[in-house]
């Protein structure tokens, strides 16, 4: 089975690396910014144009989708992830208050096989990606374990809700 997750604008003041937090002077800040209106209208626009089809379209449907979201972030925008994403049974929304939490989450595992992948918010998978990765799942011996890293991508951009291909 294949495993997604992906993290959702999850507030925690407590972790240092956040990009978003290193440029606020205070908490308050950091948290006006994580859930900005025209910050969270962009992150879902990315996530509906081209994360949530791209796995939609994935042609081996044997996989489940862990979205971890802010307990914290704005109703509108809780109720618009659940909207979004209620018809696919593979997606798992789970509201979390903090990094923490997120970090001792433990997926449940069913099969001796499984893959699990981190997608960002924004970022789309080709629709053949879990078919390749099967191979190596269908070769794999009990005590093998295979590390598998993709590194070329295609960098896009949203601009009057087309996506923009860069390299």
């Amino acid at each position: 089975i294949h495993n997604i997750i992906t993290r959702f604008s999850i507030f925690d003041p407590n972790i240092g690396g956040l990009r978003l937090k290193r440029n606020a002077k205070n908490i308050e800040e950091y948290k006006n910014k994580l859930f900005n209106i025209g910050r969270l209208d962009y992150k879902f626009k990315s996530f509906e144009l081209i994360t949530l089809p791209s796995i939609k379209k994935q042609i081996c449907k044997n996989y489940i989708w862990y979205i971890y979201a802010s307990i914290y972030m704005p109703e509108k925008y809780k109720n618009h992830l659940n909207k979004i994403t209620k018809d696919i049974y593979q997606i798992k929304i789970i509201y979390i208050e903090n990094m923490k939490q997120f970090n001792k989450i433990n997926i449940p595992l069913n099969c001796k096989a499984y893959t699990t992948i981190r997608l960002d918010d924004d970022d789309g998978l080709h629709p053949t990606f879990f078919k390749n990765i099967e191979k190596y799942i269908l070769k794999n011996k009990i005590n093998e374990k295979y590390c598998i890293s993709h590194i070329n991508g295609t960098k896009g951009t949203i601009k009057n809700d087309k996506i923009i291909y860069g390299n």
